[in-house]
């Protein structure tokens, strides 16, 4: 793991945050990062992988029109929110439902693009992320990091931000290739 992440995810740990985390096609590495230091059980209530659509639809309820979009990313967070409230374990501490969809290279070609989208979806209210990728000749694991380490960072940038920068926000990030 990388040191900035493990850091990162160490400062989570003694934080105030709990949180429940949905990924569906990608971001999966991020709950390996995180619960492979110590102090999880301080910070993670529950994680979902419902990464088949049928899955994604009997979780959210609902067929959602894209099931790699900003408004499905939405959808997930708000439900991990709720489901976070019904989790907690202490009060007083800052409740997160946080998703990831995203679309990556797999063994056939793929007509759109490589991306992802994140929500954070919080008490007042939602954080979302898209993540475009200029490049799109990179290995599937090669995202994947990207987009895990790009959860664990967006998840402490919430922590470190005060209360008037938490307003709803659309953010675009182009991560090229090193």
């Amino acid at each position: 793991m990388q040191e900035d992440i493990l850091d990162i995810v160490k400062n989570l740990h003694m934080s105030n945050i709990e949180l429940v985390f949905v990924g569906a096609g990608a971001g999966i590495k991020a709950i390996d990062s995180i619960l492979s230091v110590p102090g999880a059980s301080n910070t993670v209530l529950e994680i979902m992988i419902p990464y088949s659509n049928s899955s994604l639809d009997s979780f959210l309820g609902l067929k959602p029109e894209k099931y790699v979009s900003s408004r499905t990313a939405e959808l997930m967070a708000k439900k991990a929110y709720y489901r976070a409230l019904e989790l907690k374990i202490t009060s007083g501490k800052t409740m997160l439902g946080v998703s990831v969809t995203a679309t990556l290279p797999t063994y056939y070609n793929k007509k759109g693009k490589i991306k992802a989208y994140m929500a954070i979806w919080h008490a007042m209210g939602l954080i979302r992320y898209e993540i475009n990728f200029p490049d799109q000749s990179l290995s599937r694991n090669y995202y994947e990091c990207l987009i895990s380490n790009y959860v664990i960072k967006s998840i402490n940038n919430f922590h470190n931000n005060s209360e008037e920068d938490l307003e709803s926000k659309d953010i675009i990030v182009n991560i090229k290739k090193y």
